[in-house]
């Protein structure tokens, strides 16, 4: 997919906003560098996204995965979570400023705390460097509708964490991505 003009100066000032924060959404040394080291990792995601749905991205921080990906799907509908207030506040104000506040919205609160009932249900979930992976099988799991699944950012040596299967997970697709890093797709075994 080729981004629109619009799409590209949205993702420029994405990426202006994270650089120049006055709080820690990346590391100091990532803020020179932040497309190869968080704006193509994301992006990698987008191929692998539903064609129509609600998604789910949890631990949003500074917006990575979440926000590039939103302003290239806006025929998606985005939930953040986010726990920290000023991130959470940074996400709402830079969803404003990218034109996503129809298609997008920021939660200030942990994922445990979400609502879980059949209409609440997200038919993918994202997460980048959140938490291991049987911690987010286990927060997901309920969240996720029937057909629905997983997109994780995990790092190369995340098999360490746990196997997929011994959590309740399928493996469908691991990408290798240019910073050393994977992109899971999983389903949850029914």
């Amino acid at each position: 997919m080729i981004p629109t003009p619009e799409q590209q100066a949205h993702l420029k000032h994405f990426l202006d906003r994270v650089a120049k924060a006055g709080l820690p959404l990346v590391s100091y040394a990532d803020r020179s560098r932040l497309e190869e080291r968080h704006l193509a990792p994301s992006l990698a995601g987008l191929d692998l996204l539903p064609e129509t749905g609600r998604i789910l991205d949890i631990g949003s921080g500074g917006g990575f995965p979440a926000i590039p990906l939103a302003i290239l799907t806006p025929h998606l509908s985005w939930t953040l979570v986010e726990s920290n207030q000023r991130k959470a506040a940074f996400l709402t104000r830079v969803s404003r400023e990218t034109a996503l506040e129809k298609g997008l919205i920021v939660l200030n609160q942990r994922v445990e705390e979400l609502t879980r009932d059949k209409d609440s249900l997200y038919d993918a979930i994202t997460a980048r460097a959140v938490t291991d992976l049987p911690q987010l099988a286990a927060w997901t799991r309920s969240l996720l509708a029937k057909d629905g699944f997983l997109l994780f950012w995990k790092g190369r040596d995340w098999r360490h964490e746990s196997w997929p299967e011994a959590v309740g997970l399928k493996l469908i697709t691991e990408l290798k991505l240019t910073d050393g890093s994977v992109l899971l797709k999983l389903e949850v075994e029914r």
